[in-house]
């Protein structure tokens, strides 16, 4: 079916009120009800604007797989908390200072392109942090996205209308939601993921050789994003040239395969460390085994696209009738497209590229461990579904109501928008309590002394600690050593931030006060670290905050003796 092009303004209109709508949305939530953040977060602000410097934990210089006990710096001995501020700010004197930023990424696990947009904003805003700078970048990935996801849905779908259906399904998602309020470069992934597979499409049905050029410029802007972007365009690439040799378009396939092979070839010539950094970056398996890790990305997918997880009985039901009437479904349409004079097999691309980033997900990374969050190597494939699921579904629409197709297909759609939104969590709100505690402002021109498991996490704290005026960091197995040093300070802590929750005093009733239900009981182990710190002064449990993968507890001390 093709798309009546005298209707193409009210397809606009009608794209730019989903876009707006889904931007209000997100804005909201962002500002509202996101109350933590996830490490990664303010490590994409350490990674883009620190000068020299890309691990605050760690000297200049050193690899991040290459740390070792005689590299960590900061830990142990007193901190200044503009050291802290410096690191995740841009200085007067480092604005666009792109060259540090490709050094630091290379030091690191991923290409530079996300964080060199991102220092980008920040260079416009010298020795200021604000979480809103990198938000702002992901509206943009969205309002993209969004745009490229409805001219490849009405290329594959071949309907406006089931274009703007596709764009709402996913937009009114959590798997959106996550994506864009997310400050990390998986927003601009996806974005350019989508764009990838419009100009693929483009190119697939003209048949000309003319529309290569921008796949190739985006599929280097992937590479150049992130690995997995070399899985996806890599997989979807290979897709292309497999239909090519079947069609027996030999030398199309020869210039689409040499050219994204030179693409990719550039893209490790630009930036070599890729090389060391694809080869360094070690497997995580998981400890339950190969079904465990189906059933946590199933999980994972499920709960993104539909607000259910796919672990729980019913849950694991819903999805298992879910897979099966969508293969069902590819069945069917394949059969009626060879009866009708060939099956379109280009829809199942995009699918197989979103299997390949899943697969070597699965193979990369323990979800068991990494739990819920692990979901953002996913957020790139979650377009892909929504265009898959609305092409399976409206063809046999289509089929059974006809003229009302696209209202039944809209129906379904929104019942999964409105499904998502009343059972699923909002996994990456990082909830904090009381409700509007800012740790930032406690910390303010205080002494703080900090306790997390390891030296890495005091990156999860640079924007806490930023305008503190004294910081000691120590690690649980080495407080006793640390303590003597932190005595020769002559520093009492005035706030203390301690990643194992201990409850003293009236603590436990303040967590009922709070609504709690998500922490883990009281650590008793905690409390020892706490009253060596103290040094037999009372202190008060003030919050708890999310900021170091999970909770911490935020202890106002006496400041009598």
């Amino acid at each position: 079916m093709q798309t009546n092009k005298k209707a193409f303004p009210v397809f606009l209109i009608c794209l730019i009120c989903i876009t707006a709508a889904q931007l209000c949305w997100t804005v909201f939530v962002f500002a509202c009800e996101k109350d933590g953040h996830h490490s990664d977060e303010v490590w994409s602000y350490g990674l883009a604007n620190s000068s020299g410097q890309p691990f605050v934990f760690a000297r200049a210089g050193v690899s991040i797989d290459d740390i070792g006990s005689g590299d960590i710096v900061n830990i142990g001995c007193l901190t200044d908390g503009k050291v802290l501020n410096d690191y995740i700010t841009v200085q007067q004197d480092e604005r666009f200072g792109f060259g540090a930023v490709w050094e630091n990424q290379t030091l690191d696990h991923h290409p530079p392109l996300y964080y060199l947009l991102l220092h980008a904003v920040c260079s416009l805003f010298p020795d200021r942090y604000s979480p809103v700078y990198g938000f702002v970048l992901n509206c943009v990935f969205l309002a993209v996205t969004q745009v490229f996801l409805f001219l490849a849905a009405r290329l594959i779908v071949g309907d406006g209308r089931a274009a703007l259906i596709c764009c709402l399904f996913y937009g009114g998602g959590h798997a959106a939601l996550y994506t864009f309020t997310f400050i990390r470069q998986y927003a601009l992934l996806t974005m350019l993921a989508v764009m990838l597979v419009y100009f693929t499409a483009r190119l697939h049905y003209s048949g000309s050789m003319r529309r290569l050029p921008p796949v190739l410029a985006v599929s280097f802007a992937m590479f150049m994003t992130h690995y997995y972007g070399i899985v996806f365009a890599g997989a979807l690439a290979a897709c292309v040239c497999l239909h090519l040799l079947i069609k027996r378009r030999t030398a199309a396939m020869l210039v689409y395969g040499f050219s994204f092979a030179g693409s990719l070839g550039l893209f490790f010539a630009v930036y070599p460390s890729a090389l060391r950094q694809m080869a360094d970056y070690s497997a995580h398996s998981s400890t339950g085994g190969a079904a465990e890790q189906l059933r946590a990305a199933a999980d994972l997918i499920t709960e993104g696209l539909f607000g259910f997880g796919a672990k729980g009985g019913i849950g694991a039901a819903a999805a298992v009738l879910i897979g099966s009437a969508a293969v069902s479904a590819a069945v069917y349409l394949y059969i009626r497209g060879r009866k009708s004079g060939g099956a379109d097999l280009f829809p199942s691309f995009p699918v197989i590229a979103s299997a390949a980033v899943c697969a070597v997900m699965l193979c990369k990374t323990d979800l068991g461990a990494m739990g819920s969050t692990a979901v953002r190597y996913l957020f790139c494939t979650f377009p892909m579904l929504c265009m898959a699921a609305v092409k399976l579904v409206y063809p046999l629409m289509i089929s059974a109501a006809g003229r009302r197709a696209a209202a039944f297909t809209l129906a379904a759609a929104a019942a999964a928008v409105l499904g998502a939104n009343l059972f699923g969590e909002n996994r990456f709100a990082f909830r904090q309590y009381p409700d509007g505690i800012d740790a930032a402002e406690l910390a303010a021109s205080r002494s703080v002394a900090v306790i997390v498991e390891e030296e890495w996490e005091l990156t999860c704290l640079a924007d806490v600690l930023r305008d503190a005026g004294s910081v000691f960091v120590t690690t649980y197995d080495r407080l006793d050593s640390d303590l003597a040093a932190f005595a020769e300070s002559g520093i009492k802590p005035e706030l203390i931030i301690a990643e194992r929750i201990a409850l003293t005093g009236s603590g436990r009733e303040r967590l009922a006060e709070w609504g709690m239900t998500d922490l883990p009981p009281d650590d008793p182990t905690a409390q020892p670290a706490l009253e060596k710190l103290l040094s037999g002064r009372d202190c008060e449990l003030s919050g708890i905050i999310d900021v170091t993968n999970g909770k911490a507890g935020v202890y106002t001390v006496d400041s009598e003796q």
